[in-house]
């Protein structure tokens, strides 16, 4: 590995870069550029001259330069090959230098052994879905939702389309609790489907008659499936449909030894939820450091 060096987006290669992030066992979605420029006005990377690794670095530019978390980006730090102890520890006393506030949701590749500061843990659920498709998984919560779904008559249906609907019921009903989801958030969440769609981005609906009741929008890339956004308006909770589209997906997808990422939640209604269809728990770290004073310690947490 070569010298550590932080490059402004302009001057990133987005092959090497996407390469990279590919060859990572702990691969996500959201290290990729395409994925990164859709979800945040402003990013640059840590990286070397040959590219082994890659360190994408979301920034905020007011009150303070400072590196953040975008909303629709589940785990960052690090991606490559092999990330070391090393790598890591350079890594943080680089961003503890250059900036005043640094928050890091890791990927599952950087453990908790040697970080200082405020370290958090977060869950995910994921889903192996290498064998072939069986309901034999499912915990009773879910077989039975799948039978009041089955007798409402519900249809799941999947194109690459990408349909607002989801977003609309979504705003107006779960939405309208989560004080962060503003229109941008939702602007990010299309554009990130749009930007993955040719064969790589697919829209889930289920229906009852010709009445949509719940979506999916659901990317695929690098063997992993990921839950990108979900909606289901209250015909939809009440006849499974949510759980009928799930088991479409593990349907369509199973055997192929891809992994189903739910991208999980400290909730304990959601958690359950994953786990009824045999998902398992995996855990994340979250990072902060911060050298601010007041009052800008208390605007920015």
């Amino acid at each position: 590995m070569n010298d550590m060096r932080l490059l402004q987006r302009a001057e990133i290669e987005d092959g090497k870069w996407d390469e990279c992030v590919k060859s990572s066992p702990f691969f996500r979605h959201y290290a990729l550029s395409a994925y990164l420029d859709a979800t945040c006005r402003h990013w640059m990377g840590l990286t070397d001259e040959d590219y082994s690794f890659v360190w994408p670095l979301p920034y905020k530019k007011f009150p303070v330069k400072r590196v953040y978390q975008p909303l629709l980006a589940q785990q960052l730090g690090p991606f490559g090959k092999e990330i070391s102890r090393k790598l890591v520890t350079e890594g943080l006393n680089y961003l503890s230098t250059h900036f005043a506030h640094v928050r890091i949701k890791f990927n599952e590749q950087v453990g908790k052994e040697g970080l200082e500061g405020n370290v958090i843990e977060h869950q995910n659920f994921e889903l192996d879905l290498s064998d072939a498709y069986s309901t034999q998984r499912y915990n009773r919560t879910v077989q039975s939702n799948l039978k009041k779904a089955e007798k409402a008559n519900l249809t799941v249906m999947s194109n690459s389309d990408f349909d607002p609907w989801g977003i609309e019921v979504f705003k107006s009903s779960k939405g309208l609790e989560v004080e962060v989801l503003n229109d941008e958030y939702y602007k990010q969440v299309q554009e990130v489907y749009h930007r993955f769609s040719k064969g790589a981005a697919f829209c889930y609906t289920a229906f009852i008659q010709s009445d949509k009741v719940a979506q999916v929008y659901l990317l695929n890339a690098n063997k992993r499936l990921l839950f990108l956004f979900s909606a289901s308006n209250d015909l939809g909770k009440q006849h499974g449909a949510m759980h009928a589209i799930v088991d479409a997906i593990i349907k369509d997808y199973s055997g192929q030894g891809l992994v189903l990422d739910f991208e999980g939640s400290n909730s304990e209604g959601l958690a359950f939820f994953y786990v009824g269809f045999g998902a398992e728990r995996k855990v994340y770290l979250q990072w902060t450091q911060s050298r601010l004073y007041w009052p800008l310690n208390k605007l920015i947490k």
